[in-house]
């Protein structure tokens, strides 16, 4: 598809209507793009489709891999033999279906997640090998939602020593299998309910666009799985600078993201490995992917960890085309979208012509 000129709606499959406290990727959902057809739109833009922190949002994620179970349809994990009706009934919602409960949800999907993890047959589970087989990230995010639950919900800096650093905790992966393989199965689903939905989009002509958060939380699997490419303190396991935004015409602290920032430096003497799988990732997700905040590429704003208030940081350079450079060893023309939210700096502007995003 050509998006160099085309309409589209952005709105997050949460906001659909429906009877399960937040919109699903079910009828509801094919409904929408059904009616984006009628209309004469080309694009269905989301917003990312990460789990959300405890305020709701994903641009502070535990995972920049994983679904958010949040967006599962329980409809169809009853009619595929997956739930009881009375299951499927109690993921039901008394409120209004245009008000949302993203607890409520949550908490149901879960519960409906586990029932018909209980019941799977050896044909599901062959499929959620495969699955596993053919997603490198999902077993380190698993594997950490597992331990997260076992040690309470405490970041992962609090867990018990042996499990701190991912390269110890592997020894101890099969003490904790099970748990382990019900978040892979339950990402298995979501990420077949998305495929559906995202064939069906494509079928009548409307791509999906996605949404790409640049950066994750500090208490994510990503980085507790691979922290030499974050600036992490290797003893105290804490970063010295964290994500923002100088003060502005909007705000004259400017904004304290506190996400971990990425090591250029050594993420490109490895020839930005990790990144190219992020893109890999979402480009085969979605036709088109929009980067947030893509002009931490060019320089971003670093904070000290300990500031209050995003004031007293510094521009420091990114990785710039470099970056994009490598991605062209992998990615034939990948249809990216920038957010660029105003041009400080000709750094900025130059990168975005040279990519020509």
């Amino acid at each position: 598809m050509n998006y160099k000129r085309c309409g589209g709606v952005l709105m997050h499959i949460s906001s659909l209507p429906g009877k399960y406290a937040v919109g699903t990727m079910g009828e509801e959902a094919k409904a929408f793009v059904s009616s984006l057809k009628e209309m004469g739109f080309s694009l269905w833009q989301t917003l990312p489709l990460n789990p959300v922190d405890q305020s709701g949002s994903p641009y502070c994620s535990a995972s920049a891999f994983a679904g958010n179970l949040a967006l599962i349809d329980p409809m169809l994990l009853f009619r595929s033999g997956l739930i009881s009706e009375a299951e499927l009934k109690e993921n039901e919602y008394d409120g209004s279906k245009y008000a949302a409960n993203y607890a409520y949800a949550f908490e149901k999907r879960i519960k409906s997640l586990r029932c018909a993890f209980e019941r799977l047959d050896k044909d599901t589970r062959d499929l959620v090998d495969i699955f596993a087989s053919q997603n490198e990230w999902v077993f380190p995010y698993a594997y950490f939602m597992a331990l997260k639950e076992h040690f309470g919900l405490k970041p992962w800096w609090e867990w018990d020593s042996n499990f701190v650093r991912y390269e110890d905790a592997l020894e101890h992966k099969d003490e904790f299998r099970r748990e382990t393989d019900f978040y892979i199965f339950a990402q298995y689903i979501f990420y077949t309910q998305f495929r559906s939905l995202k064939e069906h989009a494509n079928s009548i002509g409307i791509g999906l666009m996605g949404d790409m958060p640049i950066y994750v939380s500090r208490d994510s699997a990503d980085l507790w799985a691979n922290r030499s490419e974050f600036q992490i303190n290797e003893k105290s396991l804490a970063p010295s600078f964290v994500a923002g935004v100088p003060p502005d015409y909007f705000s004259e602290d400017g904004q304290l993201w506190g996400n971990p920032l990425y090591d250029w430096d050594k993420m490109e003497k490895n020839g930005f490995s990790w990144w190219k799988k992020r893109l890999g990732h979402s480009l085969k997700l979605f036709d088109t992917v929009r980067i947030d905040h893509f002009r931490a590429f060019a320089s971003y704003w670093a904070v000290p960890a300990e500031s209050k208030t995003a004031k007293n940081g510094k521009w420091i350079d990114g990785p710039g085309i470099k970056l994009f450079e490598a991605f062209r060893d992998d990615f034939v023309n990948p249809s990216i979208v920038a957010e660029d939210l105003g041009t400080f700096g000709e750094d900025v502007v130059k990168l975005l012509k040279d990519t020509d995003f």
